[in-house]
C-alpha cells in the first residue's frame, strides 16, 4: 500500500500502514523522524491520498482520502476521513468521516459520521 502524504505543501510518499504523528515541529513516521520541517508553522496541515495507520498531530486540519485503521487526533482543527477503526478526536473544530470503531468527539465542533 502506498499513501501521499502532504505536510503544509510538501509530499512524501509512503509505503505501508503508516503511523504518523506530527508533534511539537517533528514529523515521526513508524518511529522514525523525518527530514520534514514544522516548526515555522504555527499550524500544520496534513492531507493524505490514501490509507494511514494512525495520525496525530498538535494543531492543524487533517483530509484523509482513505480510511485509518487506528486513531486520528489533533488538538485543534477540522478532520475529514473516511473510516476510523479505533477513535477521532479534535478538541476545537468538526469531523466527519465514515463509520468510527471506537469514539468521535469534540469538545467544540460538530460530529458527522457518514454511513
Amino acid at each position: 500500500m502506498t499513501s501521499r502524504i502532504t505536510i503544509n505543501g510538501k509530499t512524501i510518499v509512503m509505503r505501508g500502514g503508516s503511523n504518523i504523528s506530527i508533534v511539537n515541529g517533528k514529523v515521526i513516521v513508524d518511529g522514525k523522524a523525518l527530514e520534514v520541517d514544522t516548526s515555522e508553522y504555527r499550524t500544520v496541515n496534513v492531507s493524505i491520498e490514501g490509507d494511514v495507520g494512525s495520525l496525530q498531530i498538535d494543531c492543524g486540519d487533517i483530509d484523509i482520502t482513505g480510511n485509518v485503521t487506528g486513531d486520528v487526533s489533533t488538538g485543534q482543527g477540522d478532520i475529514s476521513c473516511g473510516n476510523v477503526g479505533r477513535n477521532v478526536k479534535t478538541a476545537m473544530g468538526s469531523i466527519t468521516c465514515g463509520s468510527v470503531g471506537g469514539d468521535a468527539t469534540t469538545a467544540m465542533g460538530r460530529v458527522s459520521v457518514r454511513k
